[in-house]
């Protein structure tokens, strides 16, 4: 029988076609061992996300400031909020300063198609216009960093929450929800601003569970909320300038207007 000139099985030593060499004899670097690379040599040395860092927060002096969405046109746009079935959901941090006025949270350009505030006795109230106005036992409290969530679900149920745990709900709101709004911060361009300090808002077209609330909350500790696929996603950590940029897909951005500034007054 003649030699083996294919001469497979070759160990490392005397291997000429260089299958399965080990690192010490490899020429041709096919299979070569973690002495140099697993593969492609290329180090493997972990992947690390990119920490969530929460630096900055809006602070707004409760003149007219506010926050204006913009398109990819960057023109000024309504938004609608709302899913297919009617569902949205909004969380915040709120570090209010409370003088005794109403606060606008969101809103659109005009007063009918309405929007949610805190009143001058720092109360939760949901505003639709030809609906109602439906007020929650919800309070702020002073000059001190708290998470609001607030979910719209089916069959006229909005169950609002305070530092991760509800409070109680309202049943029978008409739907559908007021959902299409166009600013963050104030009614119309003039009426009722709001005050204080403004951080991680987010908005979402259903309605998150009290578990996914309870993680946003975070005992306290904002983090990334992208998981949760809002449609809405304000961070405030650009610092300067006056573009508020949407951490979402959606892509709807914010023209920071009047003197809005930045601080470095966050929630831990």
């Amino acid at each position: 029988m003649p030699d083996n000139t294919i001469e497979w099985g070759q160990g490392a030593v005397n291997n000429d076609i260089g299958w399965g060499k080990a690192a010490g004899t490899a020429t041709n670097d096919w299979g070569k061992s973690q002495k140099e690379s697993w593969a492609g040599d290329t180090d493997i040395v972990g992947v690390t996300a990119d920490p969530f860092v929460n630096t900055y927060s809006l602070n707004f002096d409760g003149s007219n400031e506010h926050l204006r969405f913009r398109d990819a046109n960057n023109s000024y746009t309504f938004n609608e909020f709302a899913g297919a079935n009617g569902t949205q959901s909004y969380s915040f941090w709120v570090k209010p300063v409370l003088d005794g006025t109403s606060d606008w949270i969101i809103s659109g350009s005009h007063v009918q198609y309405g929007g949610f505030l805190f009143t001058s006795q720092a109360k939760l109230r949901y505003y639709a216009h030809y609906q109602g106005t439906f007020n929650f036992d919800l309070t702020l409290t002073n000059n001190v960093w708290q998470h609001v969530a607030i979910v719209f679900g089916l069959n006229g149920l909005v169950q609002p929450y305070k530092n991760g745990q509800p409070t109680t709900p309202l049943t029978n709101i008409p739907m559908p929800y007021k959902s299409y709004y166009d600013r963050i911060g104030m009614l119309e361009n003039r009426y009722h601003p709001i005050r204080g300090n403004y951080d991680e808002f987010s908005a979402y077209n259903y309605a998150l569970s009290a578990n996914q609330v309870q993680s946003i909350w975070n005992s306290g500790t904002p983090n990334n909320v992208l998981s949760l696929n809002p449609i809405l996603y304000y961070r405030f950590e650009e610092g300067t300038g006056t573009t508020i940029n949407d951490s979402s897909t959606a892509g709807l951005n914010a023209l920071k207007s009047n003197g809005i500034t930045f601080q470095t007054d966050v929630p831990s």
